[in-house]
């Protein structure tokens, strides 16, 4: 039996009852429209493969349950739970709080204020160092006298 000649509800029927490689005739079939409306609402390719794989997880755990009620189509069936997960994601970066400078009950204080640093970090380390390098290679194009000045002065 061709599996690519069958319609989407009979392939189910036929995973239902046991065959595997009616399953990946669905994937295969649709995995490009589910994977690029995924990517289309993320914009990150390691994050749509994520919940492209998850939403073929739900679409088995489903089917294999026997709670796959064939109303219509499974491609729209199967967008639905990816549009599902892809809620679901965004509710949960949503849910990270920020925390603003002056998010306390007085205007006064400013959390910037207590908090010290007294390392720098990286970047500022390799700016620092980058326009020091600057500085004593335009120091150099100077003329003597105001050269002499800056080199006394530092």
């Amino acid at each position: 039996m061709d599996m690519l000649q069958l319609e989407d509800h009979q392939l189910v029927t036929h995973y239902i009852n046991g065959k595997e490689e009616a399953f990946e005739t669905l994937l295969l079939r649709h995995k490009d429209k589910i994977y690029n409306y995924i990517y289309i609402k993320i914009r990150d390719h390691a994050l749509a493969q994520d919940i492209f794989q998850d939403t073929f997880v739900k679409i088995v755990q489903t089917l294999k349950k026997g709670k796959y009620n064939e109303e219509g189509k499974f491609l729209p069936w199967a967008m639905r739970i990816a549009h599902n997960l892809v809620i679901d994601y965004f509710r949960k970066a949503n849910k990270v709080r920020m925390i603003s400078e002056s998010s306390s009950k007085t205007d006064d204080f400013n959390i910037f204020s207590v908090l010290e640093l007294d390392e720098d970090n990286a970047q500022e380390v390799i700016t620092k160092t980058e326009l020091e390098s600057q500085m004593i290679a335009l120091i150099a194009h100077l003329p003597d006298s105001q050269r002499d000045i800056l080199n006394m002065r530092i």
